[in-house]
């Protein structure tokens, strides 16, 4: 029997400053979003006693088979709160959108003990601001401490 699936507690982050405002999603855990450049910038958790029984691997092709319309572009391995994590950086294939701007993604995942996390920057790709957008997505992770 698995047991229900919670909200992590006890999570430290440093929230993105002025002009991000915070915007209440009921499937994330926090999301802030930039009002000129309509870029995000989020961070879900989920916490049960089935996640010590997936692996990182395994979680990281759940999570991006659910992104269908977007493609990996760059991966990395890395090491966060002692506990191994991926780096990915998503583009939105072409037959996804009819617009002439594509999103990009990029996702921060790792897990720590019957938790694991989803940290998540959403963004134009070349639009104004994406540059910024990633150096705030970057001190984002930096901050993010989970007990």
């Amino acid at each position: 029997m698995f047991s229900k699936s919670t909200r992590a507690r006890g999570v430290i982050y440093q929230a993105p400053s002025s002009p991000y405002q915070y915007v209440k999603k009921k499937s994330w855990d926090a999301f802030w979003s930039h009002p000129q450049y309509k870029h995000s910038i989020a961070f879900f958790s989920n916490c049960s006693r089935s996640v010590t029984l997936t692996d990182l691997v395994q979680l990281k092709k759940e999570i991006l088979g659910d992104l269908k319309n977007f493609k990996v572009t760059y991966k990395k391995k890395q090491w966060h709160n002692k506990e191994p994590a991926y780096y990915l950086k998503l583009v939105e294939s072409k037959k996804a959108t009819s617009s002439t701007k594509k999103l990009t993604m990029e996702l921060f995942i790792f897990k720590k003990r019957t938790c694991f996390y989803v940290l998540n920057l959403l963004a134009s790709a070349n639009a104004s601001g994406t540059d910024q957008a990633r150096k705030v997505f970057q001190e984002f992770i930096k901050e993010f401490r989970v007990p």
